[in-house]
This record gives C-alpha cells, sequence and structure tokens, in this order.
C-alpha cells in the first residue's frame, strides 16, 4: 500500500511539473521616453531610440532577479528540525521569516555584476507557520501571512524611496511521511534522527507601490546641437513612481536527513525540487531634468539643461519553472522552544540562496 501511495505521489508530482513548464510565460518589455526640450532643440534631434533601450535595460538586467527572488522566497516558511512531530494530538507552532537571494555574484569583488547596473534580488516571506502530527509517521504542516498598509503602516519614508501602498499574501501546506525512522548512535551524544519524504504547495501573491527620488546617467547619447553632433552623457535627476506585483505557485518534494548531537543540536540536510509558474509585473515612472556637463554642449547653448523627460517602462518577467535546492539547517532545542537557521541554494546555478530564521514550540 505505502509503496502505491508513494508511486502515485511521484506521478502527480512529475504530472505538475510538466504543465507547469509547458504552461510558462515568455519574457516582455516595453518602453517609452517623451523629452520636452530647451534651447530651440527638438526631439528629432536626440536619440531617443537610445534612451528608450537603456530604460528598457534597466528593468530588463534585473527584473529575472527579482522574479527569482520571489519564487525562491515562495517555498521557505516550514522551519522544522525534526524528522516527525509525533502522532495526534501533538502539534508545533511558530513563526519565521525567510528571503530569497538571488544575483549574489554582485557581492563578488572580481565579478562585473555590479558595476552593469545590476542589482542583488531579494524578496521577503515572513509567515506563521503550524505542524500537526497524524499516525504512522504521517504529519501535516501549514504556513500564512496576510499584511496591507490599510492593516499596519510600517511608515517607510524616505527621500530615496517611499513606500505609499502594499498588500502581501503567502500561504502553503505540505504533508511529510518519515519513511526511515529515528535511531540512537551513541545514547545521550549523537543519534540518526530518521528521513523524511515531503510534498506541498505554495502560493506568494504581493502588490507594492513604492515612489522617491532616482538620478541615473544616460551613456553617449547622439544629439545636434546647431555645428554639434556628438554623444553625450546626460544626468537624469528627478523622482520616480514604481508599481510592482507578483503572483507565484509552487510544489516542492524534498528528501531530508536528520540528525541530533547531545539533546541541544538537531542538523538537517536533503534535496529538494520546485517547479513553479508565477509572474513579476512592474511599471516604473520617472519625470525629471535631463543636464549634461558637456562643455560643447554648454558653450554654444549657454546652460547645463536639455529638457525635461518623461519615461515609463511595463515589465513582465517570469522566474525559473524548476528549481532545484540543497538544504541545509541547524535547530537548536531549548525544552519545548526551537529556534531554527536554514539555507537553501539553488542547484540551478550554485549562486542564488534562500535564509530562513524562526522560533517555535513543538510539543
Amino acid at each position: 500500500m505505502l509503496r502505491y501511495l508513494t508511486k502515485q505521489i511521484i506521478i502527480t508530482f512529475l504530472a505538475i511539473l510538466f504543465i507547469i513548464v509547458f504552461f510558462s510565460k515568455k519574457t516582455y518589455s516595453t518602453s517609452s521616453v517623451n523629452i520636452e526640450t530647451v534651447a530651440g532643440l527638438t526631439e528629432d534631434d536626440i536619440d531617443i531610440t537610445n534612451i528608450t533601450d537603456q530604460v528598457e535595460g534597466i528593468s530588463e538586467l534585473n527584473g529575472p532577479f527579482i522574479a527569482n527572488a520571489f519564487a525562491q522566497a515562495n517555498i521557505l516558511g516550514y522551519p522544522i528540525g525534526k524528522a516527525y512531530i509525533g502522532s495526534f494530538p501533538h502539534f508545533e507552532l511558530g513563526v519565521s521569516i525567510g528571503a530569497g537571494c538571488t544575483n549574489m555574484k554582485y557581492f563578488d569583488d572580481n565579478d562585473p555584476a555590479s558595476e552593469d547596473g545590476s542589482l542583488p534580488g531579494i524578496a521577503l516571506n515572513p509567515v506563521l507557520h503550524i505542524g500537526i502530527g497524524l499516525f504512522g509517521g504521517f504529519d501535516v504542516l501549514g504556513k500564512i501571512f496576510y499584511l496591507s498598509k490599510s492593516i499596519q503602516d510600517p511608515g517607510l519614508e524616505y527621500d530615496i524611496a517611499t513606500l505609499s501602498d502594499f498588500m502581501i499574501y503567502s500561504a502553503g501546506c505540505k504533508i511529510r511521511y518519515n519513511i526511515i525512522k529515528k535511531k540512537t548512535i551513541l545514547p545521550f551524544i549523537f543519534s540518526f534522527g530518521g528521513i523524511t519524504l515531503s510534498l506541498g504547495g505554495d502560493v506568494f501573491y504581493g502588490n507594492v507601490k513604492i515612489t522617491g527620488e532616482y538620478d541615473y546617467i544616460f551613456s553617449d547619447i547622439d544629439i545636434e546641437v546647431g555645428p554639434i553632433s556628438n554623444s553625450i552623457n546626460m544626468n537624469f535627476d528627478g523622482n520616480f513612481e514604481t508599481t510592482t506585483s507578483w503572483s507565484v505557485y509552487s510544489v516542492t518534494a524534498q528528501a531530508i536527513a536528520y540528525f541530533d548531537i547531545f539533546y541541544l543540536f538537531s542538523i538537517y540536510s536533503g534535496l529538494g525540487l520546485t517547479g513553479g509558474y508565477g509572474f513579476f509585473d512592474s511599471k516604473f515612472i520617472g519625470t525629471g531634468d535631463l543636464v549634461t556637463d558637456n562643455e560643447d554642449y554648454i558653450n554654444i547653448t549657454g546652460e547645463e539643461n536639455i529638457g525635461n523627460i518623461l519615461f515609463t517602462s511595463k515589465n513582465n518577467f517570469t522566474p525559473f519553472p524548476v528549481i532545484p535546492t540543497f538544504i541545509l539547517g541547524l535547530e537548536i532545542n531549548i525544552l519545548i522552544i526551537k529556534l531554527n537557521f536554514e539555507t537553501m541554494v539553488n542547484l540551478h546555478n550554485g549562486r542564488d540562496i534562500n535564509l530562513l530564521c524562526g522560533a517555535r514550540i513543538q510539543i
């Protein structure tokens, strides 16, 4: 019976994974630029196409990192360092906060990622989680989180960015089976905690609006001013408004082995495979002044100002449809209180990681 049930679970997981990959959406980006020029210039005198391409390039460069960060954060929220909670009515209850971190090569000193305009992608996923023991080595874990500005305004207001509005929702559930039971190797010193298989589903949704101040250098833009026809750098200084939304759905299978050192520490490690479908949408609007320090332009026009610019960029990005992970965690046991620290490495590239910390009680 158990072999048949396991076989059906694997077949179901692979079927869902195939559907997810097959229906994954493609990425698109659209941008537009309008300039109200001064000094007798017209838009025909400025290479608008190059500016548009650079506006679109900023989003296209970082969009996939952010989309992947949300996909990775979606599978977090189950920090538990025991192979089995125990038969009913045993349970666990706690809170955790996790982060999906992508484009980590940005922090490598010898990598050009930090110089090409790219940024790390970081997505946070705080949740309340609960687990209930069932029978025969089975237990079930669940997580949930909901927060909006109408419920709690964190008051994040800075010149560079102000959180104007937001709504975040996260939920998930997984069922676990302790296929290999706990075995004591050295009494009171070291024991093998067992191996547990799990299968679960998660959803992560959000909508965030941010306003603030923004500056950027548009490089090597062709411009014609009287007899001058060359490439100059244009400095944008103005305000922005950005609206981002994401929706990620995934199914995840994991196999994890657990080890107990004395009573205080539990170490666990294993492999996971996630199939996901989702998107990250963003709309960026910037408005402000274009100026330059090009001496030829200043000598002819008598000023640094080129004009006022309005640019918009609309983008849609999809994350990796399949994420294989290596999992490593540590749980500190203080009677019924458990403190967890966990990380996952995305084996797709070996660089992107998940970080998770949590606290719970298990009775």
